[in-house]
């Protein structure tokens, strides 16, 4: 067994947050929040195609079971068909390795190739869509419509701007307008300095498909906040506060950014709280102190009633 490998990606399209995963051979563990584990491990299947099995096998995870510090390690049932690794591998390796690096959580994020749709004036990104660990078949990706939110997460009420349709729904349709169709896209490999270097495009010049944008060409967020009229603006604005702590895990933001962001948390003081340990970095100690306060005064009050 090799070393474990500990790392996070960023969930698009709707945001949804990081995912964590610490990863040795033939098994890993994967977490929204880094106290609940999805325990997966890898098999050999025949690939399907229409019914018809093709030559060779392909590695795919399959759920082994879950793990939690506080409720240990439970096995799921497996399919006996499937060649999976001996429940040792998990038992006296990967748990063991997890267990030991929760401490270096949050985990590094490694997925610096980013596909930004790009704007029908210039080209530029204008809402990020997904991102990937490597560069192995990025062209396979076909970007559909930018996702403001889940199905069950539609409590979104702008308060500073004038939209009287469903908030959201305006947000998707004001990236669908600034953007043509067919879909723009661009996969882009960041450096350290924020700098991109163009990688592959979909339905773009191809003398733009490896170019390369400075870092102020990317938003710093989920979509562009400068936009021409002052609805929008806000409306982009406002949607990344609601989104605050969930965007607060993210590890590459300014720290004015993160500020205003604390700031914004605030109102949602509970989910915050229970996304403080994987921020990376706290721009306000004193407003981080007061989420908790009132995070915890609200789940006694609802003990209460």
């Amino acid at each position: 067994m090799g070393e474990i490998q500990l790392y996070s990606q960023r969930q698009l399209s709707p945001f949804m947050g990081l995912v964590y995963v610490a990863s040795i051979s033939l098994a890993r563990a994967i977490s929204n929040d880094g106290i609940f584990w999805q325990i997966q491990v890898s098999c050999e299947t025949q690939q399907h195609h229409l019914g018809l099995s093709h030559a060779g096998l392909v590695r795919r995870y399959v759920l082994w079971g879950v793990w939690s510090k506080q409720a240990g390690l439970k096995a799921m049932p497996l399919d006996p068909m499937l060649d999976t690794p001996k429940d040792e591998v998990i038992e006296n390796q990967l748990i063991p390795a997890l267990e030991s690096s929760l401490q270096h959580m949050p985990f590094e994020s490694k997925d610096h190739y980013e596909l930004w749709i790009l704007d029908s004036l210039e080209n530029l990104p204008v809402a990020l869509i997904s991102t990937r660990i490597d560069g192995y078949n990025l062209d396979l990706l076909k970007p559909a419509h930018w996702r403001a939110s889940t199905h069950s997460k539609r409590d979104f009420l702008p308060v500073l701007t004038h939209i009287t349709t469903d908030p959201l729904l305006k947000l998707e349709q004001m990236i669908s307008d600034n953007t043509c169709y067919p879909i723009r896209s661009q996969w882009f490999l960041r450096d350290d300095t924020g700098n991109g270097t163009g990688v592959t495009a979909q339905n773009l010049e191809p003398e733009l498909h490896h170019r390369i944008l400075e870092n102020e060409k990317f938003p710093e967020l989920l979509i562009r906040e400068h936009w021409p009229n002052l609805d929008t603006q806000l409306l982009a604005r406002e949607y990344h506060n609601w989104l605050a702590p969930r965007i607060l895990t993210l590890q590459n933001l300014s720290l004015a950014t993160r500020a205003r962001l604390e700031l914004a948390a605030q109102k949602y003081a509970i989910e915050t709280s229970q996304l403080i340990n994987l921020y990376p970095q706290i721009a306000d100690q004193k407003i981080i102190n007061r989420i908790l306060v009132e995070a915890r005064l609200r789940t006694a009050s609802a003990h209460d009633a």
